[in-house]
């Protein structure tokens, strides 16, 4: 992962409609990781009717669309943010929740503002069942392939992706991260939602 800090800030692109429930377990590990940094902020895509968040460190965004505009909304957004608090490339990263039209958004970013980038990788798209079920994961796979290679750190939940990027892609295994997602089992019981 790349190495965060108390004065690291955090621009992360993500699509999980949950952060949004102030109660959730997605929310409460946003809190979480924004206690590590100063500043997260966290663009949701996808139709919700939300405005701007603020919840300590942790700053929410919606971005309310589910087609080609959402890049332009997302844009313009993320500036206003980086301007705002004067974010720069010495103390910021991207993080993208995926390395399909997320990483792009998020690659986007890394050219025009010089920040380092991570991708997230949470499912399995190198396996040909995965990319053959529908031709958008076809296209997402090529895109994939290709914007993992401005990523400067990549964090996988599985060893099996590792493996693959690392033996059929050629990636360094130290630019690669295996943090598998952890399943609190007590969480459902012990906590009220």
């Amino acid at each position: 992962m790349v190495i965060l800090s108390k004065s690291m800030k955090v621009l992360m692109l993500s699509t999980d409609k949950k952060i949004w429930h102030s109660k959730s377990a997605v929310r409460e590990r946003m809190r979480e990781y924004s206690a590590l940094v100063e500043e997260l902020h966290v663009f949701i895509f996808g139709k919700a009717n939300n405005s701007n968040i603020i919840d300590g460190q942790l700053f929410l965004y919606p971005i309310n669309s589910r087609n080609i505009w959402a890049l332009f909304i997302f844009l313009f957004k993320s500036s206003g943010v980086i301007h705002r608090r004067q974010l720069s490339k010495s103390d910021t990263i991207v993080d993208s929740q995926d390395p399909f039209e997320l990483g792009l958004m998020a690659l986007l970013l890394k050219i025009f503002y010089g920040f380092k980038l991570q991708m997230q990788i949470h499912v399995d798209f190198f396996n040909p069942h995965f990319r053959n079920e529908r031709r958008r994961f076809n296209l997402q796979y090529f895109l994939a392939k290709i914007l993992l290679r401005h990523a400067n750190k990549i964090r996988v939940v599985s060893k099996r992706v590792r493996e693959y990027l690392v033996n059929q892609m050629g990636f360094d295994f130290k630019k690669i991260d295996y943090l598998p997602i952890l399943f609190n089992v007590d969480y459902g019981f012990n906590k009220k939602i």
